[in-house]
């Protein structure tokens, strides 16, 4: 299942194993042995940040911003 975790601010956000593209209004982290899209950041134009994933240990490592988290959407 893809969770959205939505943030009051955009947070810096730096995946140990995984290649980062930078795109217009987001960012893109694939997987380094296939290439598949692993996690997705979505920057919304009022400073927001979304961030879509199924990977529990990225879900985990956003709880350090756990004061920024302002809902979790199952999608």
């Amino acid at each position: 299942m893809i969770v959205e975790i939505l943030l009051s601010k955009k947070i810096d956000l730096e995946i140990k194993g995984y290649n980062k593209i930078p795109v217009v209004k987001g960012i893109i982290w694939t997987n380094l042995t296939d290439g598949r899209i692993e996690v997705v950041a979505k920057i919304h134009p009022d400073g927001r940040m979304s961030i879509f994933t199924d990977r529990a240990a990225i879900i985990k490592m956003l709880l350090k911003h756990k004061d920024n988290i302002i809902d979790l959407i199952p999608k």
